[in-house]
């Protein structure tokens, strides 16, 4: 519970490269630490149930090189369906917000399938943080 260890591959532990680990857990009504498959029917929402409204939101492919996704409310994520201005924290690259990825709901989000490989490529797994 106080610590963790890196096994010696060059990917995770090498001298010369940096890295960061981000280590999260679930706390009821403020944060929510999860994974999903994102479904594999067109147009099918996957609801995503935290207990909360979450105003900031980590998603990552699990089992894919995928960025790390950042979506907050500061930033424009809403309910409504439309473009969520989003930032990828591996990248120096400037905001990007011409994708519909997630919408909030008033116990957590959803996703809808194959949208976009960063949140919902079809029959994929994503991990995710999220925060009240």
């Amino acid at each position: 519970s106080t610590h963790f260890t890196l096994g010696g591959g060059n990917a995770v532990n090498k001298s010369t490269k940096r890295n960061i680990a981000f280590l999260f857990a679930s706390v009821d009504g403020i944060s929510k630490v999860g994974s999903y498959t994102a479904p594999t029917t067109p147009n099918e929402y996957l609801n995503i149930d935290c207990g909360f409204v979450p105003r900031f939101i980590i998603i990552k492919g699990a089992n894919i090189a995928q960025d790390w996704t950042v979506f907050d409310t500061l930033r424009g994520l809403t309910a409504s369906a439309g473009n969520d201005p989003f930032l990828a924290l591996n990248s120096n690259a400037a905001q990007i917000s011409s994708q519909d990825c997630v919408e909030l709901t008033s116990t957590g989000f959803r996703i809808r399938e194959g949208w976009n490989i960063r949140t919902s490529q079809s029959g994929y797994r994503y991990i995710f943080y999220a925060h009240a």
